[in-house]
């Protein structure tokens, strides 16, 4: 009964996390919503992240691509996300995915089949949507690449309706109106760990932040 009830009960209208607590399982937010692994399979493997001294961290795969989906669910599409990360040493083949579809978490098609899909690199930004496959709706480029030295960036960004506004590590601030950005953005966002080549970089989560009410970018 108490499983069930924790399943069934609405969640708080913002995450936040800072993966401070004991390594292993991600488990729950300390705002109370239980971290779902989007199960996805890379080759024979399904990678899951875990927490590991203080961090949310992906393991490699074994082969070339590594993915990691771990989503949480909220009341109602998302308006605000923000993640900050870290690189660890490597290729820019890497990248952190800051994702929000309105299908669900049971599955990875919930994610592949619509979703507005932001995903960071070291050295740029795409925002774009998700449906079998990434149409990109802007790109953007750092002046700078981000340090692979476990310097943290914070990146950020906020949902209006078709309205995407973002403000980046370094300063770079930016909008972009699309109908397919409202059509697809939803209350279920979801942090990846993402490379495609063994000695790629991956982002090292310090702390995550989704919130269903509008706040400036």
């Amino acid at each position: 009964m108490v499983g069930t009830f924790l399943q069934l009960r609405v969640s708080p209208s913002a995450v936040e996390d800072d993966f401070r607590r004991a390594n292993g399982a991600i488990g729950y937010a300390p705002t109370r919503q239980q971290w779902i692994q989007v199960p996805t399979s890379i080759g024979p493997q399904v990678v899951l992240a875990t927490i590991s001294d203080n961090t949310l961290v992906a393991p490699s795969s074994g082969i070339a691509t590594t993915a990691a989906y771990s989503g949480v669910t909220l009341p109602s599409p998302v308006r605000v996300f923000q993640t900050t990360a870290a690189w660890s040493d490597g290729d820019n083949t890497g990248a952190l995915g800051m994702i929000t579809n309105p299908h669900g978490l049971t599955k990875i098609t919930d994610i592949t089949s619509g979703s507005l899909h932001v995903v960071i690199t070291p050295t740029k930004m795409d925002i774009g949507i998700y449906a079998g496959g990434l149409g990109v709706l802007r790109s953007v480029t750092f002046a700078s690449p981000m340090l692979k030295d476990g310097t943290q960036y914070t990146n950020r960004y906020t949902v209006d309706e078709d309205t995407f506004s973002y403000r980046m590590w370094d300063g770079t601030v930016g909008s972009i109106s699309d109908p397919l950005i409202g059509t697809y953005n939803g209350q279920f966002a979801t942090i990846e760990h993402f490379r495609t080549t063994l000695t790629g970089t991956l982002p090292i989560f310090t702390d995550m932040r989704a919130s269903t009410i509008a706040e400036n970018v």
